[in-house]
Formats: structure tokens, sequence, C-alpha cells
């Protein structure tokens, strides 16, 4: 309902997709399908936890008696928290991270993937993230879950390749997203991520939703299995 997550809904939108938004605030999923609605084309709100598998497979179930089908499915629920030692981290705030990051992930593929078989088409576009290249620190919790959507991204596409379903992923860089707010108000911290990135600019959520919309669209009909960094070559300056 914000974030990357806005974005991307409202160029599939703009593209013509009719578009659920699912985040854990229903009263903010519902004014962002309804903005969206507005502008573009039709748009279903459905607050859920994407942690719990029974209110996954309900989704699911909601969307097809709905719309009738399902082509795309976006993972892009996800959580940064704030920079700890990792021997400091609390095993209930490790457990949220992964659960949010990289357990949705599961959930919600495995629960759209019977559907795409027995229509014979689907596409899965996942959210990685640039720390798969390189690193940083205090982070080792949101690295892990990232980390691990980058491999099963492969793995799914390997596994789903003989029913014809594409899997991918796009890995931002530095994003200013609400999820950061606290991070880049931090006084110069903006200022040095720029410098570390090769075109010196943060990049902003509009700049993703179209790579999000290449993945998903059949101008991508020949790529699965892979990981688009879309990092203005923050991993090719590490």
């Amino acid at each position: 309902a914000q974030g990357i997550g806005r974005e991307v809904a409202a160029k599939f939108s703009l593209e013509g997709a009719s578009v659920v938004i699912a985040d854990i605030d229903k009263e903010k999923a519902k004014k962002t399908a309804e903005e969206i609605g507005r502008k573009y084309n039709k748009c279903l709100p459905i607050g859920i936890d994407v942690t719990n598998e029974s209110a996954v497979n309900s989704m699911i179930e909601k969307v097809i008696s709905e719309f009738g089908k399902i082509d795309i499915l976006v993972n892009n629920a996800g959580i940064q928290p704030p920079k700890q030692e990792f021997f400091e981290i609390e095993s209930s705030n490790w457990d949220r991270v992964i659960g949010v990051n990289l357990k949705s992930v599961f959930l919600c593929s495995k629960a759209v993937t019977p559907v795409f078989i027995e229509q014979g088409f689907g596409t899965i576009v996942n959210t990685a993230s640039v720390v798969g290249p390189i690193l940083w620190e205090g982070s080792l919790s949101y690295i892990a879950s990232k980390a691990a959507v980058a491999q099963i991204t492969r793995a799914m596409a390997l596994e789903l390749s003989k029913y014809g379903i594409r899997v991918n992923a796009v890995g931002p860089g530095h994003v200013d997203t609400e999820l950061n707010k606290e991070t880049f108000a931090v006084p110069g911290v903006r200022e040095g991520m720029c410098q570390s990135v090769p075109l010196r600019r943060i990049s902003l959520p509009k700049d993703l939703a179209g790579v999000f919309a290449f993945l998903a669209s059949d101008m991508a009909s020949y790529i699965t299995g892979h990981i688009l960094y879309v990092d203005a070559g923050l991993s090719q300056n590490k």
C-alpha cells in the first residue's frame, strides 16, 4: 500500500491490469486502492498478514472469486529493522523479519502455484535486494532474508519451469521510501549513500516499477530465475 508496492501497483494498473493491494494495514490498502482505481483500473484492497498461511490461502480464493484468474504474483512485503549488531538481535525480532521478508514469499508462491498450473500460465516477481552481492553492518536479519529471497527465486524458477511458469526478482539498491524515513533522517546518511552510488542519487520507487512490469510481461517471456539489480551500479562499485 506504500513505497515500492504502491508504485508497482500503480504501474501495473496503468498498463491495464486489475490489481489487488494486499497489506497488513487494511485502511491504507483501501485508500491506495481507491486512489489507483480512480486513476487507472479496478483495484481491490485486502488487509492481510502474509506470514499467516490460512490468511494467504483465503486471499488467493478471494482473488479468484473476484477476477476468475491470477496472472501475476508480486511478492513485495518487507521490513527493515534498525541497525543492530547481530549478537544483540532478539530471536522474536529475527523471526519477524524472516517471516515478513522470506516466509511470505514461500506462502504466497505456494498458494498461487496450483492456480497457475491449472491455468497453464502465470509469473512471479519477488523483491530481493542489493544485499545479495554486497553487505553492510548491522543488518544481519535483513541480509539473511533478502539473500534467501534471491536463492529461492532461482530454485522456484527451476522447479516451475516445466509448467511454463516464470519466476524472477528485482534487487533494489538504496530506495527512498517510508520504510527508510528514519535512516535518511540521520544527518549525513543520505549524502553518504549518494556518494556510494555511481549515479550519485538515491532511487525512488517509481524507478523500480517499470522493471517489475517488464519482468511480469511478455517482453520477458524468455527470462526466468534471474535477479535484476536496479541499484544505479551500486553492486558493481564494491
